[in-house]
């Protein structure tokens, strides 16, 4: 699916969309081969996941939510819960694309870092 919003405190002023590249749909392809990434998390910092139901939803008129309305988003509510953070973000989904049908499913995932294991 699409690239993930992160935000790391120390290091950003809020959520950027971070391009790595992409694998394959996990359970789609048997022996699938995944690329493989790590990065140290400090706690506050967080990751927002979502289906391209998201940013693909679309306007009567043809324009999408995107990329740029997403990050909008997350960081004018980079302070709310991550349940609240969903939230906001569907409303703000609903609202821009008004009565027009959704036509693929609309998934999300929310979490904060909240301490290194010692």
């Amino acid at each position: 699916h699409d690239y993930p919003g992160i935000f790391c405190q120390k290091e950003s002023d809020g959520y950027v969309i971070e391009k790595k590249e992409h694998g394959p749909p996990i359970g789609f392809i048997p022996d699938s081969v995944f690329p493989e990434y790590d990065f140290d998390m400090s706690p506050g910092d967080r990751i927002f996941l979502y289906t391209d139901g998201l940013n693909e939803a679309k306007r009567s008129d043809g324009e999408r939510f995107g990329i740029n309305r997403i990050l909008k988003v997350l960081n004018a509510h980079r302070e709310d819960t991550d349940e609240n953070l969903i939230a906001t973000m569907r409303v703000s989904a609903k609202l821009f694309v008004g009565s027009e049908p959704q036509f693929d499913d609309m998934t999300m995932l929310s979490f904060t870092f909240n301490k290194k294991m010692e």
